[in-house]
């Protein structure tokens, strides 16, 4: 993929390093790299990624698994999005598809075909009452825990911005016939109304190409309603993510659909 890590061009009043007080640190990115590195050296299939994201330095090792191009490569796509929404930016909607048969045992998270879902998606919405959408985002990872006593899963889904696309109602109903939900995924497609201050653009933008993930556990909240617990991934969860971003890319991560030349992320390759 064509992109600069020394002179991405940022805009400034949209750069979350500057906008966001949770914006992961300079610091913050060399530390998650010197530890990646650390747990990728205990993988077999993983120590040359490991030293290659120990030698990231002045000259950047481009992997889209080092948490320290992650970090500069976020800080662009965050600040073009958000840029780019601000200047109308109502009819934005944020939509995230957790497909109901995506699920991989740990160990084994190597298998999932990114591509074929992604293209399958893209025919989805091209053939629906949405295929005049704009759509940015990408694919996120977490850790599925069960309360059956199931051994965990990966859960790979896809976190999705979108304009002119009509109301929430249609989106959903454009999605869901796609993606039907089962016992184990009672919300297939969730749909929310995207937020126009400027910092929620921002938090939004970078949130669609996540640099954290997560091990999620069902429970209960103190209404007595489904909630999620959240906890770090482990080292060895963390290795293993790492080499399949590494095989991913930048741009094997990443969603576009539509076109608009005012928006050079959606001619990036």
């Amino acid at each position: 993929m064509q992109f600069d890590f020394y002179s991405a061009e940022i805009d400034d009043n949209f750069d979350p390093e500057t906008k966001l007080q949770k914006f992961e640190s300079v610091e913050q990115a060399r530390d998650a790299r010197r530890q990646l590195a650390q747990h990728l050296s205990n993988l077999d299939s993983g120590r040359k990624l490991g030293r290659r994201i120990s030698a990231c330095g002045l000259g950047r090792c481009r992997s889209a698994a080092c948490p320290r191009c992650l970090r500069d490569f976020r800080r662009w796509w965050g600040s073009q999005i958000a840029s780019y929404m601000s200047r109308d930016p109502e009819g934005w909607y944020t939509v995230t598809i957790t497909p109901a048969d995506l699920f991989f045992n740990i160990g084994e998270l190597n298998r999932f075909r990114w591509d074929l879902v992604k293209g399958r998606l893209r025919k989805q919405v091209a053939r629906s009452d949405i295929n005049r959408a704009l759509i940015l985002g990408g694919f996120d990872y977490a850790i599925q825990n069960f309360t059956d006593g199931r051994a965990s899963k990966w859960r790979p889904h896809i976190y999705l911005l979108l304009t002119r696309t009509g109301k929430e109602e249609r989106i959903a109903r454009a999605l869901r016939e796609h993606y039907p939900a089962d016992e184990d995924t009672k919300k297939t497609v969730v749909v929310h109304e995207q937020k126009t201050d400027d910092r929620d653009l921002i938090r939004t933008a970078t949130y669609s190409f996540k640099s954290y993930f997560y091990d999620r556990e069902p429970t209960i909240d103190r209404r007595g309603n489904a909630d999620t617990k959240k906890s770090p991934l482990s080292a060895s969860q963390k290795a293993e993510l790492a080499v399949l971003l590494d095989r991913q890319g930048f741009l094997g991560r990443m969603i576009r659909y539509g076109d608009d030349p005012s928006l050079p992320l959606l001619r990036t390759r």
